[in-house]
């Protein structure tokens, strides 16, 4: 069940990146480095939303194993 909390807050964060002042993340689905060095606000949202994310996987994951 935690798993489902993590997915749904990592996709708010992700969301609300698109609301604050710098925008959204603008270094496209891979965050390459030459274009993730830009960093406003929303890219950093879009970093916790993927560490949120990543865990939700790794909180799945172990759920099935256990």
């Amino acid at each position: 069940m935690m798993s489902y909390w993590c997915l749904f807050l990592g996709g708010v964060v992700m969301f609300a990146s698109f609301f604050m002042p710098g925008g959204a993340a603008q270094s496209g689905w891979t965050s390459y480095a030459p274009l993730a060095n830009i960093a406003p606000s929303g890219q950093t949202a879009w970093l916790i939303g993927m560490i949120f994310l990543i865990t939700s996987s790794l909180l799945g994951s172990v759920n099935f194993i256990v």
